[in-house]
């Protein structure tokens, strides 16, 4: 069973279509867009979540191929002693 549509999605995706250009070398232009209209406190909380949303529609389209692959070096962070208190 499909879910109906969140208004929120719309919203975001309203958002991020308006700094999309930005993405992904440059959110000080995205924060400078943003700052136009709204405080600094608010305009930074924005392009996070912004930036998070545009990066989650990339996933989507790509699965996780915007990423390095795994080195192995990057194992040594599941080795710690400290993972297993």
């Amino acid at each position: 069973m499909e879910q109906p549509p969140n208004p929120m999605d719309s919203e975001m995706r309203e958002l991020a279509d308006q700094v999309r250009e930005h993405y992904p070398l440059h959110p000080e232009y995205a924060f400078a867009y943003f700052r136009l209209t709204y405080p600094n406190i608010v305009s930074a909380t924005m392009v996070s979540l912004v930036w998070s949303y545009i990066e989650f529609e990339q996933m989507m389209k790509t699965g996780l191929k915007f990423t390095r692959p795994l080195a192995k070096e990057d194992l040594q962070l599941f080795r710690s002693p400290f993972l297993l208190n």
